[in-house]
């Protein structure tokens, strides 16, 4: 039988550990030891000063509520946007998990303002799951719709019998936004109902830029 030689299992243990360490953190350029604060230290010398930066993938946005170049929002994400439409500019972007949030990057001399447009809707919302939708045009650079929600008449018991599931889908175009707002009664008690006053949205958009905004009126999908 083969026996094992002690010095090549020591070696071999020694650089298990070294890979391990490796793994905790690590440095690339120079010789010194990471940060000790950090997974990855870039650094093209020895001093705290370097000489390089760091280039981030760059992919062309399709704006910040779109998740596109990714399949979904992934939270944490940072890219740099090549592209100049709707409302993301070239520049760094990172993604909080639902959309795209301008970190640095070059700026745009006129600043985008924060809005709302009311919709009077008044409609009593009983045990019924009731869909509200519409479109908005007239898109373009720094415009986005920020928030959808309702205002009831009795917005105690609105908070304890009622949920809002609101959306918003960007066309492929980039050129329109297509909102609903779903209200449901999600205790479906009949004595339970509160008129649903407003549907208001919260969008972003340049100064003196009017949005066009359509309501395709409602439609009940669950009640009795």
């Amino acid at each position: 039988m083969k026996k094992n030689n002690p010095v090549k299992l020591i070696l071999l243990l020694f650089m298990i550990q070294s890979v391990v360490g490796l793994q905790a953190q690590v440095r690339l350029g120079g010789d010194t030891a990471p940060n000790r604060n950090a997974v990855l230290d870039l650094n093209a010398s020895d001093t705290d000063n370097g000489t390089k930066g760091l280039m981030l993938p760059r992919v062309a946005l399709l704006s910040t509520m779109s998740s596109h170049p990714l399949t979904e929002h992934v939270q944490a994400m940072l890219v740099y946007n090549t592209a100049s439409i709707n409302d993301v500019l070239p520049g760094a972007y990172y993604n909080d998990g639902t959309k795209w949030v301008r970190g640095v990057g070059e700026t745009t001399a006129v600043t985008s303002l924060l809005r709302e447009k009311t919709i009077p809707i008044g409609k009593t919302i009983n045990t019924q799951s009731i869909l509200f939708h519409g479109s908005i045009t007239n898109l373009g650079p720094n415009t986005a719709v920020i928030n959808i929600k309702g205002t009831f008449s009795d917005s105690d018991m609105a908070n304890n019998a009622f949920t809002l599931s609101p959306a918003i889908k960007i066309s492929d175009d980039g050129e329109t936004i297509h909102w609903s707002l779903q209200v449901q009664n999600f205790n479906f008690n009949p004595t339970l109902n509160s008129t649903l006053e407003n549907i208001v949205i919260t969008y972003q958009s340049l100064p003196g830029k009017d949005l066009e905004f359509s309501y395709g009126g409602t439609s009940v999908l669950v009640g009795w």
